[in-house]
């Protein structure tokens, strides 16, 4: 059974009303007054509604309100039933920060139709013409490949060999990482403001956006799920040595762990400590032995293999 239209266009009035009333807050730098005010106004629309609303995918819990949490019913009681996803203002840093990007999402469903799954992200894009033919999910896929695990993270990588074979180009890095990484050609948007910081044998840098998925896209590619998680965000900043464990990553007790939280206007790159065992190699074997999990922070660079130091 389809949506009654009239459901369909009150929807879309809620979102309008909650990305009008952020607006006036754009540019303020003051993204949670931007969220609030999102908030505020979806949830008094939705509560003009005659239906019977439950939120399915949500900001929270209920202990973390007034965010439209998870399991809050809304609408007036008097209607059909309808599971709801929401995020009230996506983007808050850019709203705050006067940037394109941000937006007020809300789906509905009839009631069991939304998969329920609070606090989890997942890969998505949203496009109308794939049934039509118009769009090749497998070409789609390609393009999102391309970002999250070529492109992106091997920019990173040539960074991070050029800065361990030049020490020029590294203090450079260090000083201005913004101006140094545009000197190789990468620009761009979620690319500005970057800082590096770089590991040594008495500190070890961790790189977590605890707000939302702040990231470096240009020199790291699109963000894992795993650093856009409940989980990890808050993991990284209450027991980083644990979550350091979970990927393999065990570092001496006089190593201290720096943590590093990344936000629009300032985003962070790990510089890794150079394996030992590559004295002499070029830039292009180096490149192939940094991983984005390093350049995050979560993983440390091995000394190669004899075989591979030989060739």
């Amino acid at each position: 059974m389809s949506i009654d239209k009239k459901y369909v266009d009150q929807i879309l009035k809620v979102s309008e009303k909650a990305a009008l009333a952020s607006s006036y807050l754009i540019g303020k730098k003051d993204k949670n007054a931007a969220d609030q005010a999102a908030v505020d106004a979806m949830r008094s629309e939705l509560n003009k509604i005659n239906m019977n609303g439950k939120v399915v995918i949500g900001e929270g819990s209920l202990d973390e309100a007034p965010l439209l949490y998870t399991g809050e019913k809304l609408g007036n009681k008097n209607g059909p039933y309808f599971d709801i996803a929401v995020d009230p203002l996506e983007g808050t840093n850019f709203a705050a920060n006067n940037l394109p990007g941000a937006t007020s999402v809300i789906a509905i469903a009839e009631k069991g139709n939304l998969f329920n799954a609070p606090e989890t992200y997942m890969d998505k894009i949203a496009t109308g013409p794939i049934e039509k033919g118009l769009v090749d999910p497998a070409t789609l896929n390609e393009i999102i490949d391309t970002y999250e695990h070529r492109v992106g993270p091997r920019n990173g990588a040539q960074v991070v060999a050029k800065a361990w074979a030049d020490d020029n180009f590294r203090q450079a890095l260090l000083i201005d990482a913004t101006e140094a990484v545009a000197s190789l050609g990468f620009m761009g948007r979620q690319g500005e403001h970057l800082k590096v910081v770089e590991n040594s044998d008495e500190v070890h840098n961790l790189v977590v956006c605890t707000l939302c998925s702040c990231y470096p896209w240009t020199v790291l590619g699109l963000p894992p799920a795993w650093y856009k998680s409940a989980p990890y965000r808050s993991r990284a900043v209450s027991e980083p040595r644990a979550v350091l464990a979970e990927f393999g990553t065990s570092l001496p007790d006089a190593t201290r762990v720096q943590v590093w939280d990344s936000t629009a206007e300032l985003r962070y790159l790990v510089l890794p400590k150079r394996p030992t065992g590559t004295e002499g190699w070029s830039e292009a074997l180096l490149t192939e032995l940094v991983t984005r999990n390093a350049m995050i922070g979560v993983e440390v660079i091995h000394p190669p293999e004899i075989d591979e130091a030989n060739e």
